[in-house]
């Protein structure tokens, strides 16, 4: 479904990604891994047009994207839930759903809306209650009901799991499983390699912004270096 071929970023004269080149299948969740740094966000960015890529390019269904505006990427099935997950604090979980709807139909609004809070019980105890003073678990299961909102039929996940307790982490991971079988695609961005990799199909390993491995995720759970560098075995 996605192509990316030698994707280059740089802020300025500071490189952040040097020719990354993967692939999404449709329903396939992928997992990008690497250290703080490592280029992971950049690489989101610039699949969002939050950031202009330098060279490469960057195809849905073979059609390239290349000067495509964020919003027309999110009406062509991208959707991004950020690192620090970005609710609007002095907003209810109710308003912060309805900002993730592009569309005009309020009864499909409401649909939407419902089926995330059947994704995420919690949410929907929380409804009117104000993001800035929910947990960081609750904001991060807000973002990303926010991104569902659009309808996206690939979703990417910016360190989902940063600082969550442990049970928050299973919570997404039984999240990923669930739209994956809906027939989602999933790119998860993550420093937690184990979590990522449980929930992957496939994984890329990320270093100072060059993809360095590739392969299934159960491959790189075995992996010697993979062990070393992010597994502490």
């Amino acid at each position: 479904m996605l192509t990316v071929d030698t994707l280059t970023v740089a802020y300025g004269a500071i490189p952040a990604l040097h020719e990354a080149s993967f692939t999404v299948g449709a329903g396939e969740v992928v997992a990008l891994i690497g250290a703080n740094g490592a280029g992971k966000s950049s690489l989101l960015k610039a699949l969002m047009g939050l950031v202009a890529h330098r060279a490469g390019k960057l195809s849905l269904d073979e059609a390239d994207l290349r000067g495509f505006s964020t919003r027309q990427r999110i009406a062509r099935g991208f959707a991004l839930s950020p690192e620090g997950r970005h609710v609007f604090p002095d907003l209810s979980v109710q308003e912060n759903l309805d900002l993730g709807y592009l569309g005009r139909d309020a009864a499909e609004a409401m649909r939407r809306a419902e089926a995330m809070f059947a994704l995420f019980p919690r949410l929907a105890e929380r409804r009117r209650q104000l993001a800035g003073t929910m947990s960081g678990g609750e904001q991060q299961m807000l973002a990303i009901a926010r991104a569902m909102m659009a309808g996206p039929r690939l979703l990417m996940l910016d360190e989902p799991t940063l600082g969550l307790a442990p049970i928050v982490v299973q919570q997404i991971g039984h999240f990923i499983d669930q739209v994956r079988k809906q027939g989602l695609s999933v790119i998860i961005a993550e420093q937690n390699a184990e979590m990522a990799l449980g929930a992957a199909d496939r994984a890329y390993v990320l270093e100072n912004g060059h993809i360095v491995l590739a392969g299934t995720a159960a491959d790189l759970l075995r992996d010697p270096a993979v062990k070393k560098a992010f597994l502490g075995l």
